[in-house]
């Protein structure tokens, strides 16, 4: 019952963020609809995989390894340009494909995307559909996902960061691109899930386990913030060679 509780969540919440896309679409200015993008793209992208939790619970990983994958491939059909991770503005930023404060401007809303996210699947579990979610709907606190020392879990989010994004250089030109990555993320879930809940998406991690008991601030920024940036930015260096961002400056100043 609970799965499929949880899997007409995901099919709900998919239909909401589409809906939303459209009516921004029509309404809001491009120069205004690339954030209200990433603000539905981050909100959909963060209660699904919350929703994600209980599949695991009640069915075990390779339930979860299923509704995984078909999710990524959803996700990959109606994102468009959006991209609902911090690691993909950096991305964007290196590549003078957009400025620091269009950047900066993003991450703020991906941040609000993931703290509503939250606020949406508390709202569907007090509605007690099934006997996990009401449990969880009166749960007083939430459990970090750290099991590891902030060094240990920085080194497994980055190393998950870099493989999942340098992959997806690699790969992108390919017509089973979108298969291949959703297949990779998953594995790479299954694989780290003990060691940090393996979110290598700074905005999922706030979304799950931000001020849960046993994170402190800094345990958070480091293993879920500054990890995953570190890698991304490595993996975008490695791929490209260089960072045009930096090649444009430097023109600035000659």
């Amino acid at each position: 019952m609970a799965v499929l509780v949880s899997i007409g969540f995901m099919v709900v919440t998919f239909a909401i963020a589409q809906v939303l896309r459209v009516v921004g679409k029509a309404i809001l200015p491009s120069s205004i609809y690339e954030y209200w993008a990433e603000l539905i793209t981050t909100w959909q992208f963060c209660a699904c995989f919350i929703e994600t939790d209980f599949v695991t619970a009640d069915h075990g990983w390779w339930m979860f390894a299923v509704v995984c994958f078909l999710m990524c491939l959803g996700f990959c059909k109606v994102f468009e340009d959006a991209t609902g991770c911090p690691c993909c503005v950096l991305e964007d930023y290196m590549g003078n494909l957009t400025t620091w404060t269009s950047a900066l401007i993003k991450v703020a809303v991906q941040i609000l995307g993931a703290i509503l996210a939250a606020r949406w699947a508390y709202f569907v579990w007090t509605m007690e559909y099934s006997a996990g979610h009401a449990d969880k709907a009166r749960e007083e606190l939430c459990e970090t996902c750290i099991n590891c020392s902030d060094l240990e879990g920085m080194a497994a989010e980055g190393l998950a960061t870099f493989t999942a994004q340098f992959a997806a250089w690699k790969l992108k030109e390919s017509d089973l691109s979108d298969y291949v990555n959703s297949a990779l993320c998953v594995a790479i879930i299954v694989t780290g899930a003990s060691w940090t809940g393996m979110m290598f998406n700074p905005a999922l991690a706030v979304s799950m386990t931000y001020g849960c008991k046993g994170e402190s601030i800094i345990d958070h920024v480091v293993v879920y913030w500054i990890g995953p940036l570190i890698a991304t930015a490595l993996s975008y260096f490695l791929h490209f060679g260089t960072v045009p961002v930096l090649q444009a400056e430097k023109v600035k100043t000659t």
